[in-house]
């Protein structure tokens, strides 16, 4: 009989091998081949896996599973359980069930739970026995550690040992709160036979070899499902962060993380991308270190104070080798994160390996081959030597070391004591300059040494291949051992196989196989053939791979009709929560922009109304929005389906819509719409926005068109074939003069689009037109007869033809028109697919920008092509999507082609083309949505803004930046928002006078080949930021053209607060392109007095006047202003702000004095913390400055470039 139990065994399932080894009479080397042997045919033979599950007491409730194909023990695991039926007479699963207040789901089902942790929490498997009161009296029992249900069942009831206190009645089922268990991850460690280990510092001499130790990654013990595994991670490269997620995601325990990075802005940005990927922000830890000591430096001074929280880790960086080629550093990286993290099995395999060999303190991974001749002390040995004489350990240039080669490993946070109690610093460590011979070197290779001295042993880590490999001949004899290849299926089914003889197994692995033939009727040799890809197998024969390691893993062996539900409830989510508390989503902005002659272009969809021939082909009612909300996730945080932002699920029939598109365009500085049209034989299709655009000049956006002149088809990709096309596309000249007719409306519009007067036609594919140079002659001609002159004609470049010069048709321009022609290759094996045999293709996003980066540009005019994502999820079985996709990355990308298109291109034809606006079905759009909100519009804004390098100013402005430092620990954020201001700048700071040498010689250390003057002046602690403001910086501005003002704003009394001043610092500067805008703005405006960000979120519905009416119409009027309460006040809203210095002057003229600021030093206080919050004369300062400046003639500008 062919085994059909295709069910993973997972560890975490209740599985007993020394009870399994005793019923089946074989000695299992492993818990691997005894789940294997139970799987295949234990189960048949009533062998028990677990003295818990009794599988005749199972098949008495279950009558209707005798003699069916699966296991009773997996059917508990998977339905039974949830279903009311118990493992065993004295297992009660509802009664155990009801001491929760919902079940946890990392637990399979009860019985895991109850074996794992819940007997030592105190849940009874029921109403008569007491697990705790069984180990209290029974000390036996208790010294052995052994789950007290399993002893009374294979001794305890034979020995007439009580199972309870039977003074008292049968418990009743009482809720079990598990608040003991939370601070001690190591309670979860509760699976049989698990030792406990004490390490004893060894204070010998030490040869490493002596305490290498070997290490069984196939061992039959496992680690708790509750271990908790520290992540320790170095992001320098932070557009690697989303890999280094990718790869921790492997990882089949709780984790917690701990990041360091380099600069604040980075940390942001980390901080962001973890919380995409599902990682709970109560889970990780991210500090910024100063850039020393390479990846090591951060590591060891960062996060000494957690290593001893933890047993299991492991340290991982984002690994470059910038001194090598960058192939080099990445395939190094790529190796290492294999060794250590390669997939889910192999973490198991290395925690289980550490959980049951305690006495084993780092894994160093084998070398990688190209690096393998540098492993030696090499220039090194100075550091070593001084490093190492710390604990006492003398080392020689010649010496054989080891240690892991790049600094990745796992390891155990004590075995680091020895190295922690040096209490090494940053500053200890030298800047990232050399190749070698510093102290992060030296720490690498001596690291085993510290181990050691920690009191424990090291272990090689077996080399990951990739998977396995098999011969032929090893192939089928392997599957002939089996048993489960069926040959009377094979025989029936493939009666020519049949006909000539032979041996059918060999037929199968030597020809069958490569055929797509299946070896049994439950086994889809094609579907296994990608299924297996997520083993990432060797050269092996599928059904051999699937008896080798597929049934063991729980790969599928045919497609499903439904992806089953392995995503969480929590996974999906996180990505529909209340979209502002998404880390990723970014709110509204209103950003200024630079002038410039780059006009960014975005593709309109307009497929989102009914109409009747979408009605025909899917059904009443049919639009893009049928398509995209029908998706589901194909992987653990796939974003599907995509949810609309503020304008909802549209119907592109209604003005409204297309007016405030246009608006939200022109808010974020696309230039103009290129409209998708269709035109079919003659006859026009979805045309709602584009006769909406015609009938309403009021419209006011600059747009083009494109037409999309391919069939339409089953497809949805314009591969026609006989049974699949629902619209035919045809090309005559009859046709040629029908389209020009159906477009010169918009050719006459003012808006349309031109290139020295010429309107822009795009054309899609021009393979499809009999003689398209014959039509292109035709358009030109009747464009000319009809006096709007001649046409611009650009052509896509698509994947249905090769990319040609334009001018073999005629045109004058192409387009880039991404994803077609990106060369980049799938990366399906990063990703745990819910369907392992996945169809699609998933690509790199920020390996698709690389190299779009790095095109080489052809000779003719080719206009730059960007989209902001791609996911054809919604629109196929076998979708086409990228990986890493983020709004950064796209910001990054439109930078850099806006950069070449202005260096390269003339005014009038520095276009770029953004596909798209709207292509919901595609995931390519820029229209706001319920996860990232308006981040992909604020992106292009920003980009755009950046593209233009230096700012472009008649004269230079002579700047003066002003900020009040009392938390000197903020300097190095405000200095990297500083840097961002051209240089030259004079810098002038207040701080309490005990800090001014420190800080003035750290500023020095970070500005001072960027800055002009840096004043550091000592100040009292009064008048929170404002009196230094008015006292001191003030009366410094004259001299200045421009000046801005910032202070070290930290709202400790309010936690929603915490990212105000950051918000405030990216809006002031945030890059040189939005400085640059600013300088450009006030340069314009002569007019311009003050420009400040917009008010922060969380306080934009307080900008009031609060109590500072009174006082602040007091202090107005000295000056000769008058206000009324009923006025509504504007402010810069925690008075940092840019201005005019003469704008501001008469402030001076309230002539302010320390005793103002004293005498007005009490208000409202903060309930919780007792700080003011309000009332003093601070607040009303800072509500006087734009009437102060309006007073002196000048202006006020509102504009925020980040949310």
């Amino acid at each position: 009989m062919v085994d059909s139990t295709r069910n993973q065994f997972n560890i975490d399932w209740p599985f007993d091998l020394d009870w399994y080894r005793l019923q089946s009479g074989i000695d299992f080397k492993s818990i691997f081949l005894a789940s294997n042997h139970f799987l295949s045919e234990g189960w048949r033979r009533n062998i028990s896996p677990h003295p818990i599950f009794d599988i005749k007491y199972y098949l008495h409730q279950r009558p209707d599973l005798i003699g069916n194909k699966k296991s009773p023990f997996l059917h508990f695991c998977e339905y039974g359980w949830q279903e009311g039926c118990s493992p065993h007479p004295l297992f009660d699963v509802d009664f155990y069930l009801r001491q929760f207040h919902s079940f946890p789901r990392e637990f399979r089902d009860p019985l895991s739970h109850y074996l794992n942790i819940g007997w030592k929490a105190g849940f009874r498997p029921n109403s008569h026995f007491d697990p705790l009161w069984y180990l209290a009296n029974n000390p036996d029992v208790a010294s052995s550690n052994r789950e007290p249900l399993t002893h009374y069942i294979e001794a305890g009831q034979n020995e007439n040992r009580a199972p309870r206190d039977m003074s008292q009645p049968p418990a009743e089922p009482q809720i079990v709160e598990l608040k003991s268990l939370v601070s001690r991850p190591a309670a979860m460690h509760v699976i049989r036979h698990a030792r406990e280990f004490q390490p004893t510092p060894y204070r010998g001499p030490i040869d490493l070899s002596r305490f290498c130790e070997p290490l069984d990654l196939n061992m039959s013990m496992t680690a708790s499902p509750g271990t908790v595994i520290g992540v320790f991670i170095h992001i320098y490269y932070e557009e690697l962060a989303e890999e280094m997620c990718a790869r921790i995601l492997h990882i089949p325990f709780p984790v917690r993380i701990f990041v360091t990075t380099d600069t604040h802005q980075k940390a942001q940005a980390i901080r962001n991308t973890f919380l995409r990927f599902g990682f709970e922000s109560r889970i990780f830890d991210i500090r910024v270190s100063k850039n020393r000591g390479f990846d090591l430096g951060p590591f060891i001074t960062e996060f000494a104070d957690v290593f001893d929280e933890l047993d299991i880790c492991v340290r991982l960086h984002t690994k470059r080798s910038s001194h090598n080629a960058e192939e080099f550093g990445r395939r190094w990286r790529e190796y290492l994160y294999d060794q250590n993290l390669a997939n889910e099995s192999r973490v198991r395999a290395i925690v289980g390996a550490m959980f049951n060999q305690p006495d084993i303190g780092v894994l160093v991974p084998s070398h990688w081959d190209p690096i393998k001749p540098w492993i030696s002390v090499g220039d090194n040995l100075k550091p070593m030597q001084r490093l190492l004489s710390k604990i006492d350990v003398t080392i020689s240039k010649d010496e054989q070391i080891q240690y892991p080669s790049g600094s990745m490993f796992w390891f155990r946070g004590k075995a680091l004591r020895a190295l922690t109690a040096l209490k090494l610093d940053i500053m200890s460590f030298e800047a990232n300059s050399k190749r070698d011979g510093t102290l992060a070197h030296a720490l690498e290779r001596a690291l085993l040494f510290f181990a050691i001295r920690s009191g424990f042993k090291w272990a090689h880590l077996p080399r990951f291949e990739g998977g396995i490999s098999l011969s032929t001949s090893e192939a089928i004899d392997t599957i002939r051992k089996s048993g489960l290849f069926d040959k009377s299926y094979y025989s029936s089914t493939y009666p020519d196989v049949s006909k000539n003889g032979g041996d059918l197994i060999e037929h199968y692995v030597r020809w069958g196989a490569a055929e797509g033939r299946n070896p049994a009727d439950w086994f889809d040799t094609k579907y296994y053939s990608r299924s297996m890809q997520a083993d990432r197998p060797g050269s092996i024969d599928p059904f051999a791979h699937y008896v080798v390691r597929g049934r063991a893993l729980g790969l599928p062996t045919q497609r499903m009709d439904r992806v089953p539900a392995t995503t969480r409830v929590d996974d999906l989510y996180a990505g529909y929560r209340k979209a502002e508390e998404s880390p990723e989503y970014e709110r509204e902005t209103f950003p200024i922009f630079r002038k410039t002659d780059l006009r960014a272009l975005a593709f309109y969809f307009p497929q989102f109304h009914p109409f009747a021939e979408n009605n025909k082909f899917w059904g009443r009612g049919f639009t893009e929005w049928t398509n995209t909300t029908k998706s589901i996730p194909m992987f653990r945080g796939h974003y599907q389906p995509r949810l609309p932002g503020e304008l909802g699920f549209y119907d592109t029939r209604l003005k409204e819509v297309l007016q405030r598109q246009i608006e939200l365009a022109k808010q974020y500085g696309i230039h103009g719409f290129c409209f998708h049209h269709y035109f079919f034989s003659g006859k026009p299709v979805m045309r709602a926005p584009y006769d909406i655009i015609l009938a309403n000049p009021d419209l006011d956006i600059p747009f083009c068109l494109h037409w999309a002149n391919e069939p339409w088809t089953v497809r949805w990709d314009g591969l026609a074939n006989q049974k699949g096309v629902l619209l035919a596309q045809s090309h005559s000249p009859e046709d040629d003069f029908a389209f020009f007719r159906d477009i010169e409306p918009a050719l006459r519009d003012r808006r349309y689009i031109r290139v020295d007067g010429r309107p822009v036609l795009v054309i899609y594919r021009p393979s499809l037109f009999p003689n398209m140079a014959d039509t292109i002659k035709r358009w030109r001609k009747l464009c000319k007869e009809a006096g709007i002159g001649d046409l611009y004609l650009v052509v896509m470049h698509t994947g249905f033809e090769a990319p040609v010069d334009p001018s073999k048709y005629g045109f004058d321009a192409a387009i880039e028109y991404p994803p077609h022609h990106l060369g980049v290759k799938p990366v399906n094996e990063r990703l745990s697919w819910f369907d392992p045999a996945y169809e699609g293709n998933a690509f790199d996003y920020a390996e698709t920008v690389e190299k779009a980066l790095n095109r080489k540009m052809p000779k003719y005019r080719l206009f730059r092509g960007i989209m902001p994502e791609w996911d054809c999820t919604p629109r196929r079985r076998n979708p086409d999507l990228f990986i890493n996709c983020a709004p950064h990355r796209y910001q990054g990308w439109l930078e850099g082609i806006g950069r070449q298109t202005v260096t390269n291109y003339p005014p009038q034809e520095q276009f770029i083309f953004i596909n798209a606006w709207n292509e919901w079905a595609e995931g390519a759009y820029l229209e706001p949505d319920r996860k990232f909100g308006y981040a992909y519009l604020g992106a292009t804004a920003r980009a755009l803004n950046n593209v233009s390098g230096a700012p472009r100013l008649k004269q230079a402005p002579k700047i003066l930046l002003g900020t009040h430092l009392f938390y000197t620990d903020l300097v190095s954020e405000f200095a990297e928002q500083f840097r961002h201001v051209p240089a030259g700048f004079d810098l002038y700071v207040t701080t309490p006078h005990e800090r001014v040498e420190a800080l003035r010689a750290e500023l020095q250390d970070l500005l001072g080949d960027h800055a002009g003057l840096i004043t550091v002046v000592g100040v009292d602690n009064f008048g929170r930021d404002f009196a230094p403001f008015i006292l001191q910086f003030l009366p410094q501005t004259s001299r200045y053209d421009l000046c801005c003002w910032t202070h070290s704003k930290k709202s400790q009394y309010e936690p929603t607060y915490g990212d105000w001043r950051s918000y405030l610092l990216e809006n002031l500067f945030g890059s040189p392109g939005q400085v640059s805008a600013i300088l450009e703005h006030f340069e314009d405006d002569p007019k311009l007095g003050v420009m400040s960000p917009h008010a922060f979120h969380a306080v934009a519905g307080k900008v009031e006047w609060g109590s500072n009416f009174k006082l602040t119409a007091q202090l107005l009027k000295r000056i000769e202003i008058e206000i009324t309460e009923d006025m509504q006040p504007e402010f810069p809203t925690a008075a940092m702000f840019w201005f005019r210095p003469a704008a501001l002057a008469g402030l001076l003229d309230l002539k302010l004095t320390r005793a103002d600021f004293e005498a007005h030093a009490e208000g409202p206080r903060d309930a919780k913390t007792g700080m003011i919050v309000d009332g003093t004369i601070s607040h009303a300062l800072e509500r006087m400055i734009v009437y102060v400046q309006r007073k002196a003639g000048y202006g006020h500008l509102e504009y925020s470039f980040k949310a």
